[in-house]
């Protein structure tokens, strides 16, 4: 559980007014400096800082861990041992109670611009990143006993893997627990697949977090969510998908492996549930997004069932739900696009499809269910080519 958390600082343009009148005071010419001060409950009490960080380069972007022991875990960005280059490396140190603060270790050797540092909960042991949590989990039992891993609010700037079956992703809630993509695939090389997060675990369940895809990059795609495992649960989420500024960049919020790319063989995706999550854009691209994008898979065209239920989709929406599957279940979702009809040549700007049941290599497909739905634009003169 945590304590109650203290308050940390890294420049004097950052410190609350009581802490900077103290810190004017006192002399204390803060900089990029880390201090720190613990406060009562309500905020109060006496303002006593205590210089953590303190070298003539820089350290900033702290982030604080406090353990219902007392125990304090604190990361930050650090420049001592890369001046030369300019970039900012990950550093930790840690407090005991009765013993006091240790040394300041270095817990990134790979010379790149990190983002800030969060702490997610997991046990005794404290890790900077998410992947770092779900290296270190045993696979559950089965789907009704999943390893649960909570991802702590902060914004996390990593790519996720999932190999191990029947583990729970909790985040913090939606806009507190933000993971956000950094691999952005190079348009020419349509379609490979590099995700974002890579769900290849059998019984993954994903949800209360917003899952934000790479910043916009001209002449790249982003592929997002990549689901490989059978009864995957991805729920309560809000996907920020990476829009794009032209046909050739269209990304994915969610998506699966095609037929033998599958890296479970056998899979044939069945179980999958996305339920009760929002889309929408992320970038200020005029071309748009791709929602989720169910491929042909093995076992078609008599797959195991797959539901997309209750979903919002909003902004620049290009094309809503696509699938190329059979036995799906398209029920009670809410598609609405800014951008507008294709009236002569498709240019960016175009929408195609609210929903789309099509498998583009033309194998018959059966048992898909569409019921429910609410598709058009969110305005007069926006809306989809095609329902």
């Amino acid at each position: 559980m945590k304590a109650r958390l203290p308050l940390l600082v890294n420049s004097t343009e950052n410190l609350p007014e009581k802490f900077r009148s103290y810190s004017k005071s006192h002399s204390l010419p803060f900089s990029f400096d880390i201090a720190y001060v613990r406060l009562n409950a309500d905020g109060g009490g006496d303002i006593n800082p205590v210089r953590l960080i303190d070298h003539p380069d820089v350290a900033a972007r702290p982030f604080i861990e406090a353990l219902e022991d007392g125990t304090l875990h604190l990361v930050w960005l650090d420049n001592r041992a890369t001046s030369r280059s300019g970039t900012q490396e990950i550093f930790y140190k840690r407090y005991l109670p009765g013993i006091g603060w240790g040394k300041d270790k270095r817990f990134s050797y790979d010379l790149t611009d990190h983002g800030r540092p969060v702490i997610v909960e997991g046990g005794d042991t404290v890790f900077s990143k998410v992947q770092d949590r779900i290296d270190a989990a045993a696979p559950g039992a089965d789907v009704a006993n999943q390893t649960a891993i909570s991802v702590g609010a902060g914004t996390y700037v990593e790519d996720l893997s999932i190999d191990k079956d029947n583990l729970e992703l909790a985040g913090a809630g939606v806009g507190s627990s933000i993971v956000q993509g950094v691999a952005n695939v190079a348009a020419a090389s349509f379609p490979l697949a590099v995700p974002n997060i890579d769900v290849r675990g059998d019984g993954v369940a994903i949800h209360d977090f917003t899952l934000r895809g790479p910043d916009p990059v001209a002449g790249t795609y982003a592929s997002g969510m990549v689901i490989g495992g059978n009864d995957v649960e991805i729920h309560d989420n809000a996907f920020e998908v990476t829009n794009a500024a032209t046909f050739d960049d269209i990304s994915q919020g969610i998506q699966t492996y095609r037929d033998g790319n599958n890296p479970r063989p056998g899979n044939d995706l069945s179980g999958l549930s996305i339920h009760d999550n929002t889309f929408a854009a992320h970038g200020a691209g005029i071309a748009g997004y791709e929602g989720i994008f169910l491929n042909h898979t093995t076992g078609d065209p008599t797959p195991g069932a797959v539901s997309i239920a209750d979903n919002s989709f909003s902004g620049a929406v290009i094309r809503g739900i696509t699938t190329e599957r059979s036995n799906v279940s398209i029920t009670g979702n809410t598609i609405e696009t800014t951008l507008v009809p294709i009236d002569g040549p498709a240019a960016a700007g175009d929408a195609f499809q609210g929903i789309l049941v099509q498998d583009f290599s033309g194998r018959p497909q059966q048992d898909v269910t569409v019921t429910g739905n609410t598709v058009g634009g969110d305005a007069l003169g926006h809306g989809f080519s095609q329902g």
